[in-house]
């Protein structure tokens, strides 16, 4: 999500999302834009480590 927005940005194109509020021609529209993409990582690495967590709890376990 950051990196196609900085892509845009260095091209001079503005992202507007009219129902999120998200507007990247201001300095409160980039930051909020950049906090939700961190957001959005951050849940991806945590979903992440929850698979490998349970993926090595099952492999722990054994057979049934």
């Amino acid at each position: 999500m950051i990196e196609p927005s900085k892509t845009l940005q260095e091209r001079g194109v503005d992202l507007v999302v009219l129902d999120q509020g998200i507007d990247t021609s201001t300095a409160a529209g980039r930051i909020f834009f950049q906090i939700l993409g961190a957001i959005a990582e951050f849940e991806h690495a945590l979903m992440s480590e929850r698979t490998r967590d349970g993926l090595a709890a099952v492999s722990r376990s054994g057979p049934e």
